[in-house]
Order: C-alpha cells, then structure tokens, then sequence
C-alpha cells in the first residue's frame, strides 16, 4: 500500500476505527483482540451528535467504545484535551488502564513511532506528534473544571447523581461547561431513579426527539440500547426449564401491545431468569423501554420500594375528595415562621384508607401567609392541623408559640411530640400500604419522595443513617407528621367508642 493510500485510510475516523487493524481491546474472557464495533456500538457511530446522552442496558460496550474514540480523537487532533470522568478515581485509572493505555500499548509499531510520549502516568497521558509543539493529553477523574475540554465521556452518570449529588452538580457547572460548542460529549449510564440530572438529561433529549426538533451543537441527542436487542440475552431452546407463569405472561403482553417489543420464547425465559435473580433491578440493569429503566428501587432511598407497588397495585391515580369527611393538614413548619421551604399534606381517613388529597410546598410564606393564602382558599373542611414538636416554640418576629398563633388564625392544632427519625421513618414504612396518592395534586411530592434518601459519605464510600437535607426533605417531614397524625385520629376514633379510656399502644401518639 502506497503512502498517498495509507494517508487516505488514517484521515477517515470511521475507517480507523472500524478496520480492526489500529485498536485492540480485552474481551470477556481476558484476550487481547483486535476491535471492531458490534451493532450497538456502530448504531452509535452512525447516530452521534455533538452532544450524547446514552440510557443502555448492561454490558452493551460502550465505555469500551467510547474510550476507543477518546483515543483516536487524541491521537488524530492536535493539541487536545480528552477526559474521562468515573465514579471513584480509582473506577476512573481502571478505566485508563484496561481500555485507553491498553489500546495505545498494543497500536502498530508504524503507528506508535509516529508519536514522543511526555507524560505517561496512572491517570493522565500526554504526548505528540514528533517534529510538532502541539501536545494532546487524556486524562481520567471524577470532575473537571479548569481549561477546555475537546473530548469529554462521562461513564455512569447516573450512579454519580445518585449517590453524589454534589459532586453531579460539579460536573454539569464545571466539566460540561468547559466543552466548547464543537467539542464531543458522551454521557452514559444505567439508570437509577427518577429525578437527578442524569435524568433530566435523559428527560429533556427524549422529548427533543419526540418533538422532531432540529438539534444544535450543544442540544443532546437521546441513545437509548435497550437489553432485547442483544442477541446474547436469551437462553438456547435445550434450556428451556423455566415456565412462563401468569405474571409474567402477562408483562410479555404489556410489552407486545403497549410498546410494540415481540421476545422470542429464548428471550422470555433469559428474563425470567435474570429476574429471579436480581428482582426488581431487572429494570435498571436490563430496561425493555425507556420509562422502565427508572422504575428500580435503589436501597439508599427510604421509600422508593414503597412507592414502587404503590403505583404497582394502582395506589397513585385519581382521589376524589369526599365532602362529608374532614380533611387534616400536615404541616412541616419552615424557618423563621414559614420564611422558608414549607411543605402541607391534606389528607382524609375513610376507613381503613388514608386518602392523600394534595400536596403543596412554597419558599417565603409566613404562617399567616399560609393560613389566609393557602388554608382558606382550599375547598375542603379542615378538621384539624398537625404539625412537629416544635411548633410549642416562640417565633421571634410574632412574639408567639407557633402553635397559638396558627389556632389564633381559626385552626385547630395539635403538636406532635419528639420522635426519633428512625422511629418516624419505621412508623411510614408499616403504614405505606394503606396510603392512595392523588396523582396530579400530588406529583410534586411523590417525585421528592422518589428523591428522599440517606446522605452518602464519599470519604468512606458509605451512606449514612441520617437522611440528605435537600429540596426533597420538607415534604418527605411532612409526610411522617401526616402519618402520626392518622394515628391520633385513629386513636381517638377508637377512645370515643370506649365506656373507659385505657392504655394502649397509641398513647405514645398523643399530645
């Protein structure tokens, strides 16, 4: 081959990375092979933008793809920078180690004599064509901030916002925004809840395709690789030992009329395996459609799994409001009075349901705000509000306990004494499967709901007992103060029907 061909051959990206003879990889099984992109990875090829957002099932290569491309775009720009972000740092030099140095280590000798080497470490290369000044660099990490970044992979985004949700925030304000307007971005995770960035990213690419819109350089375009489009993902006919019960016939058949997905019988009965045995995570790890892949529960959030056969079992649809019931409020008070988050749950108990009617939170309310803005204006008979214990102390811009100054406004109160959050949170979780949620009015709390979980402590790679104070944590106060006030009204239903009071269990709900 001439010289004028071999030029021709390195200009074209495709070309180079799809002829198998630049790149080598390690495959599952510890080999070092030469790379050439399976049908997932050259869906992507043919369908990338700019800017990329991937939802994928496990295991579909492309992290190993992408680091194939960071290194090509290094290798054939000059004076770039290409970074790679992880989780942990150490995830991050895995990452370097076994799939970018690994590939430039095993380029042709031709190739690799073509460049001088000036930086060669565990998370940073840096190098450049010989006879130029212009140095090209990739380095790996778990955020970026200084400089510009030409080639930017985020690798499990979506794990990153969920347990480090600060450190997301870093990313999207520092990282992303150092990619200039014709630099490529590759964000690509598994799922794993409904809220978070990653998700929002997901949210905000899926409705830009929907809407047909004409993407810019700094729009994200929306991959979604599904797990029954892998042919691997399902089981030879000779293994065939697994019954298809009911339940699951009936899911294949949500799947066929509701999102068009046919499973071949191989394929069915690949699920059914995988799922007896990682259950629920099935949705995360191996989504059929792209509003599945959020449905996992995660075990750091404290009532996700609730929530989950909530809407399972139909508990999340429309409640209609019964005029001849009262209608309680639980009231998380904000600082200063309410001059910050305050959140308010108006409920109803109707037997041996609790009927959560709506949800409201707002920012700058003061009590009286609240009472003549928001209490007055609801068409319901508010029999009683509940609110935490410390609604007994003296708010300092009124000169008054909270409490008397609400009951001062017409509302009949009741302070709930001090419990321990653990005891709260154990109080909810028993009492979740008898709480119906109106859908719409209450939206906005069960998507703070979703959001409400344990602190994560990044030094020791540990969640904490103690839940993250965030904008998901008012709401999720408030519910724990309706809860414990459905017990005061339970127990004082079951008192009223007694010739004598006696001590029982629900003493320690009273005031």
């Amino acid at each position: 081959m001439d010289t004028k061909e071999i030029k021709k051959r390195l200009g074209n990206r495709e070309r180079r990375i799809n002829s198998g003879k630049l790149y080598k990889i390690k495959d599952k099984e510890a080999n070092i092979i030469p790379f050439k992109p399976n049908v997932h990875q050259q869906k992507l090829h043919d369908e990338q933008h700019n800017r990329n957002v991937i939802l994928k099932a496990r295991q579909l290569g492309f992290s190993t793809d992408i680091e194939i491309q960071a290194l090509d775009y290094a290798l054939f720009n000059s004076n770039v920078n290409v970074w790679v972000i992880a989780q942990t740092l150490d995830l991050a030099k895995d990452i370097f180690q076994s799939k970018i140095k690994l590939a430039r280590d095993h380029l042709p000798q031709w190739l690799k004599h073509m460049y001088e080497v000036n930086t060669d470490r565990a998370n940073e290369l840096r190098f450049k064509r010989k006879g130029s000044k212009s140095v090209s660099q990739i380095k790996v990490g778990t955020s970026f901030r200084s400089g510009t970044i030409n080639f930017l992979h985020i690798s499990e985004f979506g794990k990153i916002c969920s347990k480090k949700p600060d450190t997301a925030k870093e990313i999207v304000t520092g990282s992303l925004q150092a990619v200039p307007t014709n630099g490529i971005v590759f964000i690509e995770s598994t799922a794993e809840w409904q809220t978070g960035k990653f998700y929002d990213m997901v949210h905000q690419a899926k409705k830009n395709e929907e809407m047909g819109k004409k993407l810019s350089k700094l729009d994200y375009k929306f991959h979604f690789f599904p797990r029954w489009k892998q042919d691997e993902y399902q089981i030879p006919e000779w293994q065939w030992d697994i019954d298809i019960t009911s339940e699951f016939d009936n899911y294949f058949k949500e799947l066929d009329e509701e999102h068009n997905i046919q499973l071949t019988d191989a394929q069915k009965r690949w699920y059914i395996q995988k799922e007896n045995t990682i259950r629920e995570d099935i949705y995360r790890e191996f989504p059929s459609y792209r509003e599945e892949a959020f449905k996992s529960a995660i075990e750091w959030a404290y009532y996700e799994k609730d929530l989950s056969l909530a809407r399972k079992q139909g508990r999340i649809s429309k409640v209609n409001h019964k005029s001849n019931y009262p209608v309680y409020v639980a009231w998380d008070i904000g600082w200063a009075g309410g001059w910050d988050d305050t959140a308010l749950w108006f409920f109803q108990v109707i037997g041996k349901e609790y009927r959560f009617l709506e949800y409201w939170s707002g920012t700058n309310y003061s009590m009286e705000d609240i009472c003549t803005e928001i209490l007055d204006e609801k068409p319901y008979n508010i029999e009683k509000v509940f609110l935490p214990h410390d609604a007994k102390q003296t708010e300092q811009t009124i000169w008054k306990k909270r409490v008397d100054f609400i009951r001062q406004l017409g509302y009949k109160s009741y302070v709930l004494n001090r419990w321990t959050l653990a005891d709260q949170i154990n109080l909810v979780r028993s009492n979740f499967e008898d709480c119906y949620f109106d859908e719409n009015n209450c939206e906005e709390w069960l998507t703070a709901l979703w959001a409400y979980r344990r602190k994560y402590d990044e030094k020791n790679d540990v969640f904490r007992k103690k839940p993250l104070h965030n904008w998901a944590s008012h709401g999720a106060d408030a519910f724990r103060y309706a809860i414990r006030g459905i017990k005061v009204v339970e127990a004082s239903k079951k008192n009223k029907n007694k010739k004598k009071v006696y001590t029982s269990d629900y003493s320690r709900f009273l005031y």
